[in-house]
């Protein structure tokens, strides 16, 4: 059985809402790793699976159903402090929607909200990416574990 074409296009326009969220890490392999890119945040690095479906997902039910593979996929990653695994799904009207992924939830994150245009509509490259803020408490992501190397308070250097 076939998959289908690579979705170029999604990925091009996925990888293009990254860019504007932090510093993009795409993958050398293409889309044959458990996920498709990474974004490197100031505290968190989040791997993103991109999925396009030919129609529009209304329940987390339904996308459970349709991005099973997806979600399998992100759920292999281990579980660390500091790192988010989210499914970006983009139906065929152009609509993003924005999902994190552990390993026994899964919950949608809203998108930013646009400064231009706060009541624009999620479509296409100009939506905005996902607030990862607004997840916090209710699907926490380790950070509370993450320690930042650099403000470890150690010995101090004798000149």
């Amino acid at each position: 059985m076939t998959k289908g074409r690579p979705p170029h296009k999604t990925l091009g326009e996925a990888k293009t809402i990254a860019k504007r969220q932090g510093e993009l890490c795409e993958n050398t392999n293409g889309r044959g790793l458990l996920y498709d890119f990474a974004i490197h945040l100031a505290l968190l690095i989040v791997y993103v699976r991109v999925k396009r479906t030919r129609f529009e997902l209304k329940s987390i039910e339904e996308i459970i159903e349709a991005c099973d593979q997806e979600i399998r996929k992100l759920r292999s990653v281990p579980a660390t402090p500091g790192l988010a695994c989210e499914l970006w799904v983009r139906s065929q009207n152009g609509m993003w929607h924005f999902f994190i992924v552990t390993h026994d939830r899964i919950a949608e994150i809203p998108s930013m909200p646009r400064p231009d245009n706060p009541g624009a509509r999620r479509i296409r490259g100009d939506t905005p990416g996902p607030d990862q803020s607004v997840v916090g408490g209710a699907m926490p992501v380790l950070r509370d574990r993450f320690v930042c190397p650099f403000t470890i308070p150690g010995p101090s250097p004798e000149h």
